[in-house]
């Protein structure tokens, strides 16, 4: 672990890899204790019902195709607790911790034809990957 926070403050490349070790259903202590309510093979799809059940909120309304999160809850939060602690140990630290804060204006610069706010944007993007990539780095 030593050797690889090493490698991390170098700027070497690091992957993080979270193993997880599969659990079967035979496992779960519920579906050991009965296992008549939860076959091996399911015998199919529900039977048709007569009434269709459904609750309009907004009537013709139709659902976003979109997760609301990328990440499961349990994921998010797995993903929170190793910032923090990774965080507490100092190997990574919030950006405006860092001391830079770019705030580039074009109030007392001629407007052009746009090269030069693209100019900037650009030299701003590349100032962020630096403080992002060099940031637990002890120069």
């Amino acid at each position: 672990m030593i050797k690889a926070s090493k490698c991390i403050q170098k700027s070497h490349i690091a992957y993080l890899v979270y193993a997880l070790e599969e659990r079967k259903l035979e496992d779960v202590p519920v579906v050991s204790e009965f296992p008549e309510v939860f076959p091996k093979d399911l015998p199919g799809l529900p039977p048709d019902r007569q009434i269709e059940f459904r609750i309009d909120l907004i009537p013709g309304a139709i659902p976003i195709a979109k997760t609301p999160y990328r990440l499961a809850p349990t994921e998010m939060e797995e993903l929170r607790n190793q910032l923090r602690d990774l965080m507490d140990k100092g190997f990574i630290r919030k950006a405006n911790e860092l001391g830079t804060k770019v705030n580039l204006s074009t109030a007392y610069h001629p407007q052009t034809d746009g090269q030069s706010e693209r100019t900037i944007q650009t030299l701003e993007d590349m100032l962020r990957a630096c403080v992002i990539d060099f940031g637990g780095a002890r120069v």
